[in-house]
């Protein structure tokens, strides 16, 4: 509760071992603003004798990085099976991407992989981890890009609406350390917004 915690945290444990072969404790705790509050006792050689000189416990900070999700959603007057048909192609996303001018795909199903170069020059390799034709639902993560982002992941889905379909584009990532997390948020909001465009102009 908070009134036995004043940091409002949660706190975690855990044990390392020294080159020395002597445990190391330290715990963890995230307060309510998402830094890290670690506290940690290490243990140490010293003197001839091999005694053990317990020091700490010491406090310090360390930033966290923040989970960013972003979602789109545009509607797009065309058959759902036909948009479908061209997301579920891991292979296609130069064709409705305007940034993308090159795209190899590498393998297929689930697991494969496609290397893509954008008109500035950058590069991304994306792996499929999820394509299922009954939901029309296709899922990748980003195993490594220029773009400065980490742990980032995006899913695709198609659903049927009044007179077209509905594709929805959602994404979660972290904003790679030292870049403005605001600012690679909205560089992938205008992404997602631009391929949702295209899939519409390639469409419609």
């Amino acid at each position: 509760a908070d009134d036995e915690n004043p940091l409002g945290a949660i706190g975690a444990r855990e044990e390392r071992h020294t080159p020395f072969g002597l445990a190391a404790h330290s715990g963890a705790l995230r307060t309510r603003d998402g830094q890290m509050l670690e506290m940690a006792t290490d243990a140490a050689l010293a003197g001839s004798g091999g005694d053990v000189v317990r020091r700490g416990p010491r406090l310090r900070f360390a930033t966290m990085r923040s989970v960013i999700e972003v979602s789109r959603t545009g509607t797009i007057k065309a058959p759902p099976a036909a948009v479908w048909a061209t997301i579920a192609d891991f292979g296609s996303a130069h064709t409705y991407f305007p940034a993308i001018t090159e795209c190899v795909l590498v393998g297929s199903g689930i697991g494969a992989r496609r290397h893509l170069r954008t008109s500035d020059g950058g590069t991304t390799i994306s792996e499929l981890i999820e394509l299922d034709h009954t939901a029309m639902t296709m899922g990748y993560r980003v195993v490594e890009s220029s773009v400065p982002i980490e742990d980032y992941c995006s899913r695709l889905v198609v659903r049927p609406s009044a007179g077209g379909c509905e594709v929805s584009y959602s994404s979660r990532f972290e904003a790679r350390t030292g870049h403005d997390p605001a600012e690679v948020e909205q560089f992938l909001i205008d992404q997602l917004d631009a391929a949702i465009g295209g899939l519409r102009d390639l469409h419609e």
